[in-house]
Order: structure tokens, then sequence, then C-alpha cells
């Protein structure tokens, strides 16, 4: 959560902003602890903070708009990847 809340705090810059990307990385390296995420599995799970009611609620109780902000800046780091 702590991580999740560190993001909140960017949320005024761009998705490609070096600041931004480091964290998405941290967030991405926190998610391959658990199990292995290829890009396209973490651009997936992205994708579902914005269509699944519990990933977006978890965001969006941190702060408004911060699902779609996730969403955009997991998408830029898989491509950029």
């Amino acid at each position: 959560k702590a991580l999740t809340q560190e993001i909140a705090l960017v949320m005024h810059l761009p998705v490609s902003d070096p600041k931004v990307q480091e964290l998405i990385k941290r967030h991405h390296e926190g998610i391959e602890v658990f199990y292995d995420c290829p890009m396209e599995m973490y651009r997936g799970l992205g994708q579902m903070y914005l269509t699944d009611p519990r990933f977006t609620k978890y965001y969006e109780d941190i702060e408004v708009g911060l699902a779609q902000f996730v969403s955009r800046a997991i998408d830029f780091y898989c491509s950029n990847r």
C-alpha cells in the first residue's frame, strides 16, 4: 500500500516521467515476487485495474483517478520495455 500511495503522489506528472516509471518498475518487481509476470500479462493486470470493480475500488479509495493513472503508467511501461 505504501508504494501505491507513493504513486498517488506523482499523479500530477505524465506517465512517461522517469519518477513515475521507476515506481511502476518497483510495482512490477513486487508482483514478480509472487509470480512470473511478463509484460503482456502485466499490461493485462493494469487493464484489470479499470475493468474489475474490486481493483478499481482499491485504487480509487487511495486517490480519485489513481486506477486510470496506474493503468496508463503500466501500459507505457510495458510498451517501452
